[in-house]
């Protein structure tokens, strides 16, 4: 039973002890009807998760260009402030 512990299940054509049924959210009986039911709504859930993962990764991408131009900003107020700093203590800036 290591197998439908790790989650892969059995080959086909192998029929799951009632006990195995149980930890596999699968009733009892459970006909092939039943079955491509179920690994139609995984399959659904599956996809699911992948959009919202390209989602997520699409936001962070867009966010991540946001935060290097916030970066690149203050880099440039940086140089301002150094700038003004200079004249107010009689320097000439370069």
């Amino acid at each position: 039973m290591a197998v439908l512990s790790q989650g892969i299940g059995p080959p086909f054509g192998y029929s799951l002890p009632l006990s195995a049924r149980g930890r596999l959210g699968l009733p009892a009986m459970t006909t092939p009807a039943e079955l491509e039911r179920k690994v139609r709504q995984l399959d659904n859930d599956v996809q699911s998760i992948y959009e919202m993962l390209a989602t997520i990764e699409a936001t962070q991408k867009r966010q991540g260009n946001r935060l290097a131009e916030i970066a690149n900003a203050q880099v440039e107020h940086g140089s301002k402030l150094d700038a003004i700093l200079e004249l107010l203590r009689g320097k000439r800036p370069e």
